[in-house]
């Protein structure tokens, strides 16, 4: 199993990651489109300045291969590359930019992933802490990016008079989660198999009420 795997799996990343997901959802719920889309925007920023400081502590790994260093930094390149370009303003540029971020960093993450079992064992522990910090980064950009699309689907002031309703319900529904997920998360170690199963299957209906909610099957 690759390392980037390793930490996705891990439940303490599950933990993070479904936090990132349910902090999203009720920012794009509650927050109006210019608001969102700044908060969005800050976010991206934030992933393009840890790509860019990535890329210096690459630089100066001795242990690295050089074609491997080079893959890793190419791979940069074009996720900065990506994450510069302007704001998307329709849904259909939205959903391109979208895709070809998701992209960029699971290639990253692949490149990232080679160089980690490129070198000693020391190499592969710090490698791992890099992993382990970009995936946290770039799972809260994703995260920010599947929320998104509500600015997108339901930009029109009727639309969001009419579902305001099911927005409320949503909402009250992601803060109960969030609050669940704090206090699962002492429980975590002792209770591990259990607090996974349950706080996954509570993300998954989150996801699918959201995803109702655009009016997606």
């Amino acid at each position: 199993m690759s390392k980037i795997h390793q930490i996705r799996q891990s439940l303490q990343h599950q933990l993070e990651q479904w936090g990132a997901m349910a902090e999203s959802l009720e920012l794009q719920l509650t927050l109006g489109r210019a608001e969102a889309l700044q908060h969005f925007d800050e976010q991206r920023q934030r992933l393009r300045t840890q790509a860019q400081e990535l890329k210096s502590r690459l630089a100066q790994l001795d242990e690295l291969g050089e074609d491997a260093r080079t893959r890793a930094q190419a791979a940069l390149e074009h996720l900065e590359v990506q994450l510069a370009l302007a704001r998307a303003e329709t849904r259909d540029a939205y959903l391109e930019q979208r895709d070809k971020l998701r992209q960029a960093i699971h290639a990253l993450e692949e490149r990232l992933d080679e160089a980690a079992a490129s070198g000693g064992e020391g190499l592969g522990q710090r490698m791992e802490a890099e992993l382990k910090t970009f995936a946290g980064h770039a799972d809260r950009l994703l995260a920010e990016l599947e929320a998104l699309e509500f600015q997108f689907q339901v930009h029109a002031e009727s639309a969001r008079l009419r579902l305001a309703d099911a927005k409320n319900a949503l909402v009250l529904k992601i803060q109960a989660f969030r609050k669940q997920l704090g206090e699962r998360q002492d429980q975590a170690k002792e209770r591990m198999h259990q607090t996974e199963d349950e706080l996954g299957q509570a993300a998954r209906h989150l996801k699918d009420a959201f995803s109702n909610l655009l009016g997606h099957k």
